[in-house]
């Protein structure tokens, strides 16, 4: 059986070349990628914990956690921190619920150093549209009533 060496040769080619094409894009917005996530979740934390009420880059100033049984995932989960002064004014923190309907739903939960609720916003989720996700498109407040409570 003789393979036709003109057709392979030409298929090879493009491959590589598309291959060429997609590493060089990746490597061109790579940089591009991470700001933009890093603008999307500072967002979100200024949404929960208003600017004025903090002096310190929350994206620079966190640590990393691990406690599966409390933050839902065994690998480390990120705690951003809050303070005015060097003084704390919250924890923003970044856990799992692991049991979604559809799959893991990642939260972000703003905690005061009195240990009080500050707010909560559904970052990342996979329930189905119009059924698993009524806390994110009916009653986008619903959350809003865990503000204020004590995290005991």
């Amino acid at each position: 059986m003789d393979i036709p060496v003109k057709p392979v040769l030409t298929l090879a080619i493009i491959a590589a070349v598309l291959t060429a094409v997609l590493a060089l894009v990746a490597s061109v917005t790579r940089e591009r990628i991470a700001s933009n996530e890093q603008a999307w979740i500072k967002q979100r934390l200024d949404a929960l914990v208003p600017p004025a009420t903090y002096d310190n880059d929350l994206l620079t100033d966190s640590i990393a956690v691990t406690a599966p049984d409390l933050l839902g995932s065994s690998q480390p989960v990120k705690i951003y921190r809050a303070r005015r002064n060097g003084a704390p004014v919250a924890a923003v923190l970044r856990p799992i619920a692991p049991d979604g309907y559809r799959g893991p739903i990642e939260l972000l939960v703003a905690v005061g150093p009195d240990g009080r609720l500050i707010g909560v916003q559904v970052i990342r989720h996979q329930e189905t549209p119009g059924l698993g996700d009524a806390f994110e498109s009916r009653d986008i407040h619903w959350l809003d009533h865990f503000r204020g409570r004590s995290l005991t």
